[in-house]
Order: C-alpha cells, then sequence, then structure tokens
C-alpha cells in the first residue's frame, strides 16, 4: 500500500528511486481500481513489485472467496524455474495436498541446521507452530522463518527479478 499512497501523493522522485517493493505473506487488499491503478503506475516501465508467497501460506488466500470481495492481489506470480507470470488470478488449488504438505514441512524443518547450520535451527514455539498448522493447514507457512530461510538458502539463478545491474543494462 505505501507505493500506492507515494503515488496518490505524487511522490513522483521517490518513486523512481525505489527499485523494487516486495510483500510476503500478504492478505488480498485491492480491488480491482486499485489494482489498475497500480499496474499502470507502479509497473511502468519495468516491473518492480512483486509478491511472495511461501508454498501453501494460509494467510495470501484471505478473504477465500474473493468472487464475493472482489479482492485482488498485485504484483507478478513466480514460479521457481519457469517464466514469470502476471497473473489476474489467485492460485488456489495446490497440486500437492495441503495436509500432506504441512506433514512433510514439519518434518522437513529438522533439516537446514544439520544441512547448513545452527543458524537455520528454528525455536520450540516455531516447531509448535507447526505441529499445528497440520489441522488446519496453511498456518505455518505465514511463519516469517520460512520466509527469511527460504531467501537465505535461494539462489540468484532461481530468481528473474529485476536488480539494479540488469535493469540499467544498456541494449
Amino acid at each position: 500500500m505505501f507505493p500506492a499512497v507515494l503515488e496518490i501523493q505524487d511522490e513522483v522522485d521517490f518513486l523512481q528511486r525505489m527499485l523494487n517493493v516486495y510483500t510476503f505473506g500478504r492478505p488480498r487488499i485491492e480491488d480491482n481500481n486499485l489494482f489498475k491503478f497500480m499496474e499502470s503506475h507502479l509497473n511502468y516501465p519495468f516491473t518492480k513489485y512483486f509478491r511472495v508467497v511461501y508454498c501453501n501460506n494460509l494467510v495470501p488466500r484471505v478473504p477465500f472467496d474473493a468472487s464475493i470481495c472482489h479482492y485482488k492481489h498485485f504484483g507478478e506470480y513466480w514460479r521457481r524455474g519457469a517464466k514469470p507470470k502476471f497473473l489476474w488470478f489467485e492460485i488456489n488449488h495446490p497440486k500437492f495436498p495441503m495436509h500432506l504438505n504441512a506433514i512433510y514441512e514439519l518434518f522437513r524443518s529438522f533439516l537446514p541446521p544439520i544441512i547448513y547450520g545452527k543458524e537455520y535451527k528454528e525455536t520450540w514455539a516455531s516447531k509448535s507452530f507447526r505441529v499445528m498448522g497440520i489441522l488446519p493447514p496453511g498456518i505455518a507457512g505465514h511463519s516469517p522463518v520460512e520466509y527469511v530461510n527460504s531467501v537465505k538458502l535461494g539462489s540468484a539463478k532461481d530468481s528473474a527479478v529485476p536488480t539494479l545491474r540488469n535493469i540499467t543494462r544498456r541494449p
């Protein structure tokens, strides 16, 4: 919302200096008018607004029935290893069942400290959150730990997100 407020307040200089905007696990907040406004003002001449969602995080799917509320997400939809797509709809049907994924994530959470070091060790509260997240799957995916570890362990070659270097390159 901050970039939209800057655009409405005509803070053009500040917006031009801003390289990218990233949101992590944000719920749907835009209606169709704000969606079109942000698309035309914030993603021109290149995409600079990115929405990051970890796996089956439940919060970005709220409110659940977008057909009643008419809320949308703004930002590019990214799939690892695929060309980025700009979608007008929200993907709500994961191919891997959410309950099985929640169980997998619980067991997987024991591996990063073994493989990458103690800085990736989760607290007992985080582990408890994962166990509780098996019943309503998707809750544990909203943990900031997931987003931080994904960013730290992600590789630059898997991401097509524009950086200052490839934006300022001249053809």
